[in-house]
């Protein structure tokens, strides 16, 4: 009989800092804007870069694990988290025509 020991998808799960609760919910309204600001400048979807997609993922069952209220994630969802910070950050930034700013990161770990 196997026992995960609380891992999932190869990763030890972790409790998260209020600090990565918070930006994994500011980063998912931030996409959204993202989203919504590319159809109406554009007029097509934002294109996901194929190297982030698995970031993307990541972030997303974060994402939906939080919205659960299991406030845990693993090495893999943070590194991802930030990943698609920043790429939010950078393709809003290009959207508006200006210089995309470098986050700056904190671990809590």
């Amino acid at each position: 009989m196997h026992k995960s020991n609380g891992t999932i998808h190869g990763g030890l799960l972790v409790p998260s800092h209020a600090d990565y609760i918070a930006l994994c919910s500011a980063v998912e309204d931030k996409f959204k804007i993202l989203c919504n600001l590319h159809m109406d400048i554009k007029g097509v979807n934002v294109e996901i870069p194929h190297g982030i997609y698995k970031d993307m993922v990541n972030w997303r069952t974060m994402a939906s694990r939080y919205k659960k209220g299991d406030f845990r994630h693993t090495n893999a969802e943070k590194q991802s988290l930030k990943t698609v910070a920043q790429w939010t950050l950078a393709a809003h930034a290009k959207l508006r025509n200006q210089p995309t700013p470098k986050m700056e990161w904190r671990d809590y770990d």
